[in-house]
């Protein structure tokens, strides 16, 4: 199964407001999201879009990674998403 990786909220809570988490195992595979967007998204509890992020992390819909020591160096010398990813 593919696997995507989420470096940002702003996906996130654009697939919330228009309700298409359904949508993600069809289209991107398995969605992996760093623990410290899922945070950012979650940040204001009972807004609608934090909402949906839960229910779909509720789901499994979303996978959440611990941020590691390593990807947190590689974003401290703006290394790319992708790099930083593929380093945790």
């Amino acid at each position: 199964m593919a696997k995507t990786i989420i470096a940002d909220a702003e996906p996130l809570i654009a697939l919330a407001h228009l309700d298409l988490f359904h949508l993600v195992p069809v289209l991107l595979g398995e969605l992996l999201v760093p623990e410290i967007v899922v945070e950012e998204c979650l940040s204001i509890p009972g807004r609608a879009d934090a909402i949906v992020i839960q229910a779909a992390l509720d789901r499994g819909q979303l996978t959440a990674l611990p941020i590691t020591h390593s990807a947190l160096l590689c974003r401290h010398n703006n290394g790319s998403a992708v790099a930083c990813a593929r380093s945790a």
